[in-house]
């Protein structure tokens, strides 16, 4: 895992360390500046997306976490986290749409939801194909109100979907479409927060057709 982290920032890194040099020597264009920053800002943001999770999980090993329930605006919520995504959705040429709709508040800890939402659209993103699509939705009932996280990616094996339902996998972790990497510590926080926030969280998947998660909030 450590290595892995390890090599994932290395990456970003070392392009932020040559651009302030080329910048330094006024080696760069306006043009290849504007290209090399956009690509540097994708490169940052997944990182910051990764040490993040990381950080939180660490602190959830140790019981550092505690969750604190508040009344949140799923939809503006869902908006706002996908806003993250928006730049790397576009390199890849993945459309990311989503539901608007007006929906009574939900309750959950603010920042533990939003790494459950950041973690399963990044996942979508990381094994959806260039050209595809990413789909949020809702839909709610007396009891509860579902976001629905579809994705036309590579989908998965079943028994791979039911460890990651049941949260007892060990750090399943896999390249992305675009040989992206993880440390295969998000979908096992999407699983242990959702438990502590009293969200279902169920799936579906069909290897070669996309995937499919929802978030079941009772309200």
């Amino acid at each position: 895992m450590l290595s892995i982290v390890s090599h994932d920032l290395r990456s970003p890194f070392a392009t932020l360390q040559t651009t302030l040099m080329l910048f330094k020597r006024n080696d760069l264009s306006e043009d290849d500046l504007s290209i090399i920053v956009n690509d540097l800002s994708d490169q940052l943001t997944k990182s910051s997306l990764m040490l993040d999770s990381l950080l939180i999980w660490a602190a959830n090993q140790l019981s550092g976490v505690v969750t604190q329930p508040v009344a949140i605006d799923l939809p503006l919520k869902v908006e706002k986290v996908v806003g993250f995504f928006r730049a790397a959705a576009k390199a890849k040429e993945i459309k990311i749409e989503i539901e608007s709709k007006k929906l009574p508040p939900v309750y959950a800890d603010a920042d533990q939801l939003r790494i459950i939402i950041q973690n399963l659209v990044s996942n979508a993103l990381k094994f959806t194909p260039t050209g595809g699509y990413i789909r949020l939705s809702y839909t709610f009932d007396e009891e509860f109100i579902n976001l629905s996280i579809k994705d036309n990616g590579v989908g998965m094996q079943q028994d791979t979907l039911t460890q990651i339902l049941n949260g007892n996998h060990d750090h399943l972790s896999s390249h992305g479409t675009s040989n992206e990497k993880g440390i295969g510590l998000g979908l096992q926080l999407v699983k242990e927060f959702a438990t502590k926030n009293n969200i279902t969280f169920s799936g579906a998947s069909i290897p070669g057709s996309g995937t499919t998660f929802m978030l079941s909030f009772p309200y």
